[in-house]
């Protein structure tokens, strides 16, 4: 496995919330999303993320595990999301 495979499961989470079948097509969308993220810590994280797929291969990228972990639940378990009001 090689060092670009070394994803966290906050980057995993993220690209799970993109178009995932092509690494070319996360990447753009990522890049166009970034502009307009204003949270320190997520303009961070993606852009931590972008430089991580920037440095991995197509055939590492289709080799991920691109499927979003909830820490903590059961993959049967729903997840409680807050009440918007």
């Amino acid at each position: 496995m090689s060092k670009t495979m070394n994803y966290t499961v906050e980057e995993i989470n993220l690209m799970c919330i993109y178009h995932t079948s092509d690494r070319y097509i996360l990447i753009k969308e990522m890049e166009t999303a970034l502009p307009f993220v204003r949270d320190g810590k997520m303009r961070s994280l993606m852009t931590n993320t972008l430089n991580k797929l920037y440095g991995t291969s197509d055939a590492d990228f289709d080799a991920l595990p691109l499927s979003p972990t909830w820490e903590g639940y059961d993959d049967d378990e729903e997840i409680p999301l807050p009440e918007t009001s």
